[in-house]
């Protein structure tokens, strides 16, 4: 089997102004290489797919079809449906995917959502208020 492996790795620039972990989530090419070597040690063809647009020219290459993606990209943009793409790519050019579908991963990285979600199929939930920068904090009943 042919096996893309989709990822975000760490960078060494870009720090100025961020916090510590801005980067917390995003992988070494330390971890993407264990990881390549695990799956081929399996018998299987590996391919390194990264993320965004060299992702999908690579899925999209009739020349060597991808058969399945092993996914564990978090995305790097600012966006609370960053996680979705890769799962939302793979989908749509019906090709197997490893992890949540697109819908599950939108909604999980949206609180607000989730919750309502969760709320309205019965489970309890603790009460929420949903503030944008520069909202005033409103006086909370205890």
């Amino acid at each position: 089997m042919h096996i893309g492996i989709a990822f975000d790795l760490r960078v060494d620039t870009g720090a100025e102004g961020k916090p510590d972990d801005w980067q917390e989530e995003l992988d070494s090419p330390k971890t993407i290489e264990a990881l390549r070597h695990s799956i081929a040690a399996l018998g299987h063809r590996v391919t390194l797919l990264g993320n965004g647009l060299p992702l999908v020219k690579r899925l999209v290459d009739p020349a060597d079809p991808i058969d399945m993606v092993f996914n564990i990209a978090e995305g790097t943009i600012p966006s609370r449906s960053r996680e979705a793409l890769v799962p939302a790519v793979c989908q749509s050019l019906s090709i197997p995917c490893t992890g949540s579908d697109p819908s599950t991963l939108g909604v999980a990285l949206d609180k607000s959502w989730t919750k309502r979600i969760v709320s309205a199929s019965g489970v309890a939930v603790p009460c929420e208020i949903v503030l944008s920068p520069g909202d005033p904090i409103p006086d909370i009943d205890s």
